[in-house]
């Protein structure tokens, strides 16, 4: 199934105005890093305040990831939400996103010296990598081959879906910041709906590849 930015769009919409609050806690944690950095103690040396500041937030910013990705996963599925759901769910699912997250990184950063466009297409074709080892506890290598697999052929929607998404934050931010952020939630929860339209898709399309082999 290809992916549709009404539809995206719609289901997005629909999600915040029945689960506003769950969402809405999601984007207060997600600030939280851009506050510690912004507030950091002035008594202390620079370069040491910024380094305690940036490892601080990117902690709570993995953390958060984890959170986000849980919950929204669960309000897609129409299920409910419970406290649990911000935690992450045992040490080996934060081991396997770390070890995810390093090569991911190294990917990006590799692909972008080689010319920048091959960063971008690594980028966009193992976007899915972490949603998979959360819902579906994959491993990480198995997470990355499930991510190309699902991503074929909808690498370019989903750029054009988060960027259109991006600008009417960046509108909705210049008018009035309540706009800005009821567009942000909406953007939050489309990545987990685009990811559960391509994760379907995708496994349908296995299980119709497997009945013609056999």
């Amino acid at each position: 199934m290809q992916l549709s930015f009404s539809k995206v769009l719609d289901t997005s919409q629909e999600i915040v105005k029945k689960h506003w609050k769950p969402v809405l806690i999601l984007f207060i944690l997600a600030a939280v890093p851009t506050l510690l950095t912004s507030d950091i103690d002035l008594s202390v040396d620079t370069e040491q305040r910024y380094t305690t500041g940036d490892g601080l937030a990117q902690l709570i910013t993995f953390f958060v990831g984890i959170a986000s990705t849980q919950v929204l996963l669960k309000l897609t599925d129409g299920k409910g939400v419970t406290a649990a759901d911000y935690l992450p769910k045992n040490l080996s699912l934060v081991v396997k996103l770390i070890g995810a997250q390093v090569l991911y990184f190294l990917g990006v950063v590799i692909g972008a010296f080689l010319f920048v466009i091959p960063g971008f297409i690594f980028a966009l074709t193992y976007s899915q990598v972490q949603a998979l080892i959360i819902d579906r506890d994959l491993g990480v290598m198995e997470a990355f081959k499930e991510s190309a697999r699902i991503m074929t052929g909808n690498r370019l929607n989903f750029f054009g879906i988060n960027l259109v998404l991006g600008l009417l934050i960046i509108i909705g931010l210049l008018l009035l910041v309540i706009p800005g952020i009821y567009m942000s939630m909406i953007a939050s929860v489309a990545t987990i709906v685009m990811y559960r339209i391509v994760s379907n898709s995708g496994m349908m399309m296995n299980s119709k590849e497997k009945e013609m082999v056999a």
